[in-house]
């Protein structure tokens, strides 16, 4: 906020400030020094593009404080206010609260998110979460764990492999070598499911628990207010961005929905806050709490969480939040009247 000027006394203040509300400036009053019983008054602008026309009003009001255009906008700006209080208590009553978890939606209004439930939960068990190294599970990683193996031994030729793999003095190096420059190898040989497939892949119950519930609560509320192709969609392009980005700073040796979570969380969250017509959100204490959890898997390497899949699906679902609703308004624009 911005000083728009002072005034004095308070009804003076008030008046001008009522006369901003209904010009489509808001405005707060704050008594000069914090004294409320003090005659001064100063007017605060809440928006940075509307000070200057704020003041231009201010010096007209100052001139003429007496116009009745200026005394006549008190019963206009009340009916405002009280249409803006009635339009927030709808947005909170819309407001998603991520604690009832499990109390809406149903399964059979919720094809894809069910789907992509079960899958995780099948790969999940078909895997012993991730204790079987077995086709299925290298089938699904970023890139074939046993085929980077494989082309190792092939340009290495160690007289033991797994010897010298982590021997200080002999291949190690060269492997992590091997691993960084080859992590996009299988995807460009065409095999780009693997884009999208770390998603289902999970290394323990509570890995698989946790994401799954957040799976259905915001994947379901979203299905059943956007529809079962806009969340595919939003899966699909987080899911791409978020594992993309894990295995290029990271590696390919991670797997989770996690990532597809935030970017879901984010995309609510966001669309919420500059979209007012975008009908529930996020509440605040769900995303302090969502950003934590992030800022921890960072500053705390051992807890072993795919912090390059967080904050890629976190980017990648805000930045989808802002062109939805940016397509939203053109459309809106370009509507006939």
């Amino acid at each position: 906020m911005r000083q728009i000027g002072k005034l004095s006394p308070k009804g003076a203040a008030q008046t001008l400030a009522d006369y901003l509300l209904t010009q489509g400036i808001p405005s707060k009053l704050e008594p000069a020094g914090g004294d409320p019983s003090g005659e001064q008054w100063i007017l605060w602008g809440v928006n940075e593009d509307q000070i200057d026309r704020a003041r231009e009003i201010l010096a007209a009001y100052t001139a003429n404080p007496n116009d009745p255009v200026y005394q006549q906008a008190g019963e206009a700006a009340r009916a405002l206010k009280k249409q803006q209080q009635a339009q927030k208590t709808q947005r909170e009553r819309k407001m998603y609260d991520a604690n009832r978890l499990w109390a809406q939606p149903r399964w059979r209004d919720i094809p894809v998110t069910a789907v992509l439930i079960l899958i995780s939960i099948a790969v999940a068990l078909g895997t012993n979460f991730g204790a079987n190294r077995n086709g299925l599970l290298d089938g699904l990683m970023y890139r074939s764990q046993e085929r980077m193996a494989r082309e190792f031994a092939a340009e290495q030729k160690p007289a033991n492999l797994f010897q010298n793999l982590w021997n200080p003095n002999g291949g190690a190096a060269e492997f992590l070598k091997l691993e960084a420059k080859s992590r996009q190898r299988d995807i460009l040989r065409g095999e780009v499911w693997r884009v999208f497939t770390p998603m289902f892949l999970h290394f323990g119950p509570l890995h698989l628990l946790f994401n799954m519930m957040w799976m259905y609560s915001l994947g379901g509320i979203l299905e059943v207010r956007k529809g079962s192709w806009r969340l595919l969609l939003l899966v699909l392009i987080i899911a791409g961005v978020s594992n993309f980005i894990q295995a290029y700073y990271y590696g390919t040796n991670f797997g989770g929905m996690s990532g597809v979570v935030y970017g879901l969380f984010m995309y609510i969250w966001l669309r919420g806050v500059i979209d007012p017509g975008f009908g529930f959100g996020i509440h605040q204490q769900q995303f302090v709490l969502m950003m934590l959890w992030m800022f921890l898997g960072f500053s705390m390497p051992g807890m072993q969480m795919a912090n390059g899949a967080h904050l890629g699906g976190a980017a990648c679902g805000a930045l989808l939040g802002v062109i939805g609703t940016q397509l939203k308004n053109w459309q809106q624009r370009a509507a006939p009247e």
